[in-house]
């Protein structure tokens, strides 16, 4: 076993003072950090305002969308009906851990965006064709363009929350960053002309790499992002109990497999 010593710089605890990536929270952090910029400290990543901060606020609140029938928040419900949220929380996070949608898939939309960026720059008034040269084969393959489509079935056609993100970045100015825009302008080229809608991940993708975090960090942003709706469905449910999350009906339930024997020791018994 090793006996290397663990060497980081996440936060110690002083005598009347914390450190948080060597900063002080008395000294520097107190009345100037957020909640966002507190965040990416800790995870190591970019330094943000409190413009930046503002507009993640905002853009929480576009892409939320906590209703119960969404399969994760299922399995909060599932295990919330049993009276405890914390349970309820925690079996979400472990489940979103080891699924490609949520966080994973947030981070994922970030290299499509990256794509874009590298095309955007090779091809110049050329962009539009060489986006559509590059998704297409992938479309007739029906790979997943991570950013693009649209769950809920076919009365469902767009996704509701890239449009809001766009309105909060437009009210935060920050419609020409970067990625942003050329993530809007590759969505918008595709689902002109390849009928591929953009979702809510292209949007977060493209703006955590706009404040500079890494495919890794957005994964984290995202979870953040979540965190809310996850709680407040998880609160809910164990308030509730609502005792038929707890066991299937029965006429849902059909056995199949050998027919049911009784020892000897039954028969006598009576069963």
């Amino acid at each position: 076993m090793s006996r290397e010593p663990i060497r980081t710089n996440v936060g110690v605890t002083t005598h009347g003072d914390n450190v948080v990536r060597g900063a002080s929270v008395r000294d520097r952090l107190l009345l100037e950090e957020t909640r966002w910029s507190l965040l990416s400290r800790l995870i190591d990543g970019p330094e943000l305002s409190r413009a930046d901060a503002a507009m993640l606020d905002d853009m929480l609140v576009a892409i939320a969308c906590p209703d119960p029938r969404i399969w994760p928040l299922k399995v909060a419900w599932t295990i919330g009906s049993y009276g405890d949220w914390w349970a309820a929380h925690g079996a979400v996070t472990a489940m979103l851990g080891e699924c490609r949608m949520g966080p994973w898939a947030c981070a994922a939309a970030s290299d499509t965006v990256s794509v874009f960026r590298r095309l955007k720059g090779e091809h110049g008034e050329g962009f539009e064709d060489a986006v559509v040269e590059w998704a297409r084969p992938r479309a007739r393959r029906r790979e997943v363009i991570w950013g693009f489509g649209v769950a809920g079935g076919r009365a469902r056609r767009v996704d509701e929350r890239w449009a809001m993100v766009k309105t909060a970045m437009a009210h935060h100015g920050r419609l020409d960053s970067p990625h942003f825009q050329v993530a809007t302008q590759g969505a918008t080229v595709l689902e002109r002309r390849l009928g591929l809608v953009p979702n809510a991940a292209l949007a977060v993708g493209s703006i955590g790499l706009d404040v500079g975090m890494s495919r890794s960090q957005i994964e984290v942003l995202m979870y953040q992002v979540l965190g809310p709706q996850i709680v407040g469905n998880a609160y809910e449910a164990s308030r509730l109990a609502p005792a038929s999350l707890r066991a299937l009906p029965e006429d849902a339930v059909e056995y199949v497999g050998p027919a049911r024997r009784e020892s000897a020791r039954a028969r006598e018994a009576g069963g």
